[in-house]
């Protein structure tokens, strides 16, 4: 490889984002994919990962700030904007309960400002972005190109990569369904989504269900972030997060941003290529590693919140403290945990601090009242009392 040449491994999201970050800085780049490109086409790759994917503040950031030139924004600002052109705004959750009488509806805010989120295709958002990248004359793409070895050389700027070629792929499949499968699963909605099931395609969603493998959940940790100063992970390859949170995407883009802020500081002070890698790519770990450890335990635990929490009474008033609190305390005095980190920039870390630090100030307040309320009562019963003996 040349001197200013980049290989990205992977042309998901993440792996796009970073190419035309490099590419933007004039960097040959070579982009590595296992799949096919067809698999890429949104209707070949919408029945694979149905999900759609939640896209914030963090991720839309990256997004117009990635490879930006100081004088021109244009090209990157008409990829944001494309993205945003088809996102549909989620302001809210909807909790569905049932109860003696019907399903009880509880719309739970997500942001006490009216900020919303954004649901987009995972397929579009990723065919977008991998159009994007193919319309820069200095990326080159390589698809079905899975990687099997990482060979570094002498010279400390190059490194020999193997990788496997198929000769033809075979993506079909056929499942046998049996009318078993279709009564279970009918009966399972019937039964705890009512009123969803009545508004859906239900012929649809049951042969979504058992046509359709399940994918497994699962963590990925990765530290350092960087190998040496050769290679450097991003997204999923650092940090694979189970998704209750909302953020894996978002984290992954938030990747490439920093990791930029960082290559960029290095490669404006220091000449040599050797040692611009040797300051950002450990400059990238120190200052991320701490955020994604915060980010994958606020996913483990937001799926505790989900799963029972949502419907607790305490759980709703720390809500409607949360809220009050922002709403009348001067400017960012005061800010629920799930708006620090879909609604900001802030790092991840940051945030459960600031939590943590919240939770301390309710926890004492609560005490002191309960105090007052007690000594109140004793000191009312002691005058009872002394009243009474006289």
């Amino acid at each position: 490889m040349v001197r200013n040449s980049v290989a990205v491994i992977g042309a998901g999201p993440v792996g796009c984002l970073a190419a035309i970050g490099f590419a933007r800085r004039g960097y040959e780049v070579s982009l590595y994919e296992a799949r096919s490109e067809c698999s890429f086409r949104e209707e070949s790759a919408t029945k694979q990962r149905s999900i759609n994917l939640a896209l914030s503040v963090r991720g839309i950031t990256a997004l117009r700030v990635v490879g930006g030139d100081k004088d021109d924004h244009s090209k990157q600002a008409c990829l944001v904007d494309e993205v945003l052109s088809e996102v549909v705004p989620m302001s809210a959750r909807m909790i569905h309960t049932n109860t003696d009488v019907g399903v009880r509806l509880d719309r739970q805010e997500y942001s006490s400002q009216g900020e919303s989120i954004y649901s987009f295709e995972r397929a579009k958002l990723n065919w977008l972005l991998l159009n994007s990248a193919a319309n820069y004359s200095n990326i080159e793409m390589y698809f079905q190109h899975t990687l099997m070895q990482v060979q570094p050389t002498s010279n400390e700027s190059e490194v020999h990569l193997a990788f496997q070629v198929p000769g033809h792929a075979d993506w079909a499949s056929v499942f046998e369904q049996h009318m078993s499968q279709r009564e279970s699963a009918q009966k399972f909605f019937q039964t705890n989504f009512p009123d969803a099931f009545q508004i859906m395609d239900q012929e649809e969603l049951l042969q979504t269900l058992i046509s359709r493998t399940p994918s497994s959940l699962g963590s990925v940790r990765c530290t350092p972030m960087h190998a040496g100063s050769l290679a450097v992970f991003l997204g999923d390859s650092a940090h694979a997060m189970v998704p209750f949170y909302g953020q894996g995407l978002n984290c992954g883009l938030e990747d490439v941003r920093v990791f930029f802020e960082e290559w960029d500081k290095a490669t404006s002070e220091h000449h040599s290529m050797v040692q611009a890698k040797q300051i950002a790519l450990p400059a990238y770990t120190a200052q991320r590693s701490q955020d994604v450890a915060a980010i994958q335990v606020l996913a483990q635990e937001n799926y505790k919140e989900m799963r029972s929490k949502v419907v607790s009474r305490t759980h709703k008033l720390r809500k409607w403290v949360d809220t009050k609190l922002a709403q009348t305390l001067p400017a960012n005095r005061w800010h629920s945990l799930y708006e620090m980190v879909t609604f900001s920039n802030m790092g991840y870390a940051k945030a459960l601090e600031t939590e943590r630090r919240q939770q301390r100030i309710l926890r004492n307040l609560g005490s002191a009242m309960g105090l007052g309320l007690l000594w109140t009562l004793s000191w009312g019963v002691y005058r009872i009392s002394t009243e009474f003996a006289k």
